[in-house]
């Protein structure tokens, strides 16, 4: 699907030019991934890029915010929030068709679960086990290693009762 096939399809009529950059900014569309009816008002942004409720976007843009020069088009899924100097949050999308990162302003509609379970994926897959954390400071601090113990299901415990 092309840009002006997506838009075409999924766009309002109702558009507007953007006083910035000049660009056609539609007044709202159907999210491409979950189908949720997606609205320009709410958003806080003239360039409402990404469903409020699954955070997706789809790679339309190329420089600017709402030039629609992307040829891609393809998914851009949320794969991490950046947190600005000045404490704002950002999506990192990434397109699933030719890999390009961008970094998306949040908008005040965006869904507050989906962003915080965006933030916190970092540390629900750890790239070593959990329990490393606590054998590490302890051998850190000079303390004997805790030995541990399997229970009858085996789930290892501290050994402690």
């Amino acid at each position: 699907m092309n840009t002006q096939e997506y838009f075409g399809a999924h766009a309002r009529s109702d558009g507007f030019i953007c006083a910035v950059c000049g660009a056609e900014v539609s007044d709202g569309f159907i999210c491409a991934v979950c189908g949720a009816e997606v609205l320009a008002q709410g958003a806080g942004t003239k360039h409402r890029n990404h469903c409020p409720r699954c955070l997706c976007s789809v790679h339309l843009d190329d420089t600017l915010p709402g030039d629609r020069a992307a040829n891609c088009n393809g998914v851009m899924r949320p794969v991490a929030v950046q947190v600005k100097k000045n404490g704002e949050w950002a999506i990192m999308h990434r397109c699933e068709k030719c890999g390009r990162l961008s970094a998306n302003r949040i908008a005040a509609d965006d869904d507050p679960l989906s962003l915080l379970s965006l933030a916190l994926r970092p540390l629900c897959s750890l790239p070593f086990p959990p329990e490393h954390i606590a054998a590490y400071y302890r051998a850190e601090a000079g303390l004997p290693a805790v030995r541990a113990e399997t229970d009858a299901i085996g789930h290892e415990s501290s050994g402690k009762k």
